[in-house]
């Protein structure tokens, strides 16, 4: 995951990396600040992403069966979404 910075109407951007290399993000999904939440200027705002786990293991499958059989079997597993903090963005 990386983000994409430009300071002249999208003629230059500034290309950085923000996890690690080799960290598993799907989806990242910028939060979108409303009322007096504002992301300051020169700062990036906080994004949602998960690490590709499933919460159903047994695929298309799943969708035809019980959820309580699913829980009792121990099945059901969760889908790790991280959250990662709005920063100034590196210079």
């Amino acid at each position: 995951t990386v983000w994409l910075v430009s300071d002249s109407a999208r003629e230059r951007f500034r290309v950085f990396p923000e996890l690690e290399p080799g960290t598993v993000a799907n989806d990242p999904a910028p939060e979108r600040p409303l009322g007096a939440n504002v992301v300051p200027a020169g700062a990036l705002p906080a994004y949602t992403y998960f690490d590709g786990s499933s919460g159903y293991p047994r695929g298309l499958r799943s969708y035809f069966e019980d959820v309580q059989d699913y829980i009792r079997n121990g099945d059901l597993v969760t889908n790790n979404v991280y959250w990662a903090p709005p920063r100034t963005e590196p210079t």
